[in-house]
């Protein structure tokens, strides 16, 4: 999978500018204790670590920089962890690269108001970070109980932690691996969950697939118990006997990560429908081929954190046949399927819009970031057509850019041909933006995504030439590659 793709994907970690040079041997882990150390932040506020640990019950570290694009997504739920417990938990943001104007303006670009200091002491290399964000929790007691680089995908999964190390019967050291995840709920009945599922006298026989249950709301509806349990999957499923011209109505509501948690329908273990975002309820019929199938709704959670209320509703389950059956498909939303398979194209519009390439006889670029074809983009001419195949939902296919931004291409604004895109400004520390486009996100259809780069200037591309491209062979800098607009 392409490089870029795992940037905007992953929970990823940024690797740092220069390696540490620190002694091994002088590195922290999991159990030590820890000496003090003193920062002034970007306020000019005066810290220690061990003065932290006096008006607080534990302390955490959180190793940053303002080019890390994984820092950048954690820190809302950072911030969020930071409101909610910082009386308790002192929490503290640690840069190794940046000087206090950049602290100062990074902070009110992205509304911090959580600590945030330059590594004036060297804690950077002590603490063995190798990889950003990295997030240290040292205890009431000056222990190292949980040190992990990358990203914290939620809000929630920082509260897990933190919370802890808080508690009044705390004891410690509390070593950690991993955060520990939410407790699973116990399963309903399969007969109460039947009843919450089937259209009014309906028949149909639901159970429980294993794993995270589906629960009971209490107004009667069924809903996925995994919510909030990043990297989950609950479904519940349906034996069905279908007969030619057969259908399966459902009423259904999401509010989840749009482009990432979504509520599945699957038959005979393929998903056939995907829903996310913001979905009120709503109803939908899927078209059954004769014979005898086993039909799975599934919500699946991905490791990237959540949004909305994080859950999903789904009633009013019937097996519908003949003139029924039709009439309730016709009322499906339909959208343009212009090409064949799961295929997808590109088209950047606007009369300024040019494509370029790179001189590069070794192929670094393409090695090293494996993009389906870079442009220039103008201010005013960021826009993109998207066209899909004929085998992709426009519910489950998806754009995504360097910022975070995802969006379903059912959302878009689309016409008898394609769906319409804006795309955002280049990202200002890489000069660059990625636009990814998923035909689908289920399926293993990651072998058909496609990649580009835009630029919003020649002068753009210029300095992406002399500082952004590496040897695949040696990993050195190169400074040799040369660009031209594309005929």
């Amino acid at each position: 999978m392409k490089r870029w793709i795992c940037l905007l994907l992953a929970l990823c970690v940024c690797l740092p500018v220069t390696a540490g040079t620190a002694d091994t041997a002088a590195f922290y882990r999991l159990g030590d204790q820890v000496a003090d150390f003193t920062l002034t932040t970007a306020d000019g506020e005066t810290v220690t670590l061990y003065g932290l640990l006096a008006e607080h019950k534990a302390v955490l570290l959180n190793f940053w920089f303002a080019g890390c694009a994984p820092c950048r997504y954690e820190f809302p739920y950072l911030q969020n962890a930071y409101e909610e417990m910082g009386d308790e938990v002192a929490i503290l943001a640690v840069t190794p690269y940046d000087d206090d104007e950049t602290i100062r303006s990074y902070q009110g670009f992205l509304g911090l108001t959580l600590p945030m200091a330059r590594d004036t002491a060297g804690i950077t290399d002590r603490y063995a970070v190798f990889g950003f964000p990295t997030n240290v929790l040292i205890d009431r007691d000056g222990v190292v109980c949980y040190t992990k680089a990358g990203a914290q995908p939620s809000t929630d999964s920082f509260l897990r932690l933190l919370t802890l190390f808080t508690g009044e019967d705390y004891s410690g050291p509390l070593l950690l691996s991993s955060i520990p995840g939410p407790m699973m709920p116990p399963a309903p009945d399969d007969d109460l969950l039947s009843a919450a599922l089937n259209a009014e006298g309906g028949s149909l026989l639901f159970a429980q697939e294993g794993g995270w249950p589906w629960l009971v709301d209490a107004e009667g509806y069924a809903k996925p118990g995994n919510s909030g349990a990043n990297g989950s999957a609950a479904a519940v499923s349906v034996q069905i006997s279908a007969q030619a011209g057969d259908a399966l109505r459902f009423r259904f509501f999401t509010s989840t990560e749009e482009a990432g948690d979504l509520l599945a329908i699957l038959v005979d273990g393929t998903i056939r429908k995907a829903f996310s975002g913001e979905n009120p309820w709503q109803t939908y019929t899927l078209p059954l081929h004769e014979g005898e199938h086993t039909v799975s709704f599934l919500y699946s959670k991905n490791d990237r954190g959540a949004a909305g209320q994080d859950t999903a509703g789904l009633r009013d389950v019937a097996l519908l046949s003949g003139a029924e059956a039709a009439l309730a498909l016709a009322e499906n939303p339909t959208y343009p399927h212009p090409l064949p398979g799961y295929h997808a194209s590109v088209t950047f519009l606007g009369q300024e819009a040019r494509q370029i390439a790179f001189d590069d006889p070794e192929g670094a670029v393409n090695a090293y970031y494996g993009a389906d074809g870079y442009y220039i983009l103008p201010e005013g001419q960021r826009m993109a057509r998207i066209d899909l195949g004929r085998a992709c939902d426009p519910d489950a296919a998806c754009y995504q850019t360097l910022d975070g931004t995802a969006r379903v291409l059912s959302r878009c604004p689309h016409d008898d041909t394609g769906y319409y895109v804006y795309l955002p400004a280049p990202d200002p520390d890489l000069g660059w933006n990625a636009l990814l486009v998923f035909p689908s996100l289920t399926d293993d259809a990651g072998l058909f995504v496609r990649l580009y780069i835009y630029f919003d200037s020649p002068d753009a591309v210029d300095d992406f030439c002399l500082s952004q491209i590496f040897s695949p062979v040696t990993g050195e800098l190169l400074s040799n590659i040369t660009w031209d607009y594309a005929l």
